[in-house]
């Protein structure tokens, strides 16, 4: 029983520590949120697979990252970018806030 027990902590501390170094290696994964575009309450959501969610119609997409530089696809000829300011701020055509 001990030894489950002590194999489950550790898996729990290896698995925190690597998504940990994830977020710090790629600092758009998560949910970010603008209420100035149009007054809609818009999000979109960057996962760790270079994929993201965006609220405003819908749209799935990829993106790709170089540094604090976020290269987003919306499967259009028109690719945009998108650059870290902080921990909680983006700016990708506005200012996008961490949720």
């Amino acid at each position: 029983m001990r030894k489950l027990l002590y194999f489950l902590i550790t898996v729990t501390i290896i698995s925190c520590t690597n998504e940990e170094n994830e977020r710090r290696d790629n600092p758009f994964i998560g949910i970010w949120v603008n209420n100035d575009i149009a007054g809609q309450n818009l999000t979109i959501e960057f996962t760790s697979n270079f994929e993201f969610y965006y609220s405003a119609g819908s749209q799935v997409g990829t993106y790709s990252l170089d540094g604090n530089v976020a290269t987003i696809d919306l499967n259009t000829t028109n690719n945009s970018t998108a650059t870290v300011i902080d921990e909680t701020h983006i700016n990708w055509v506005t200012i996008w806030t961490k949720q």
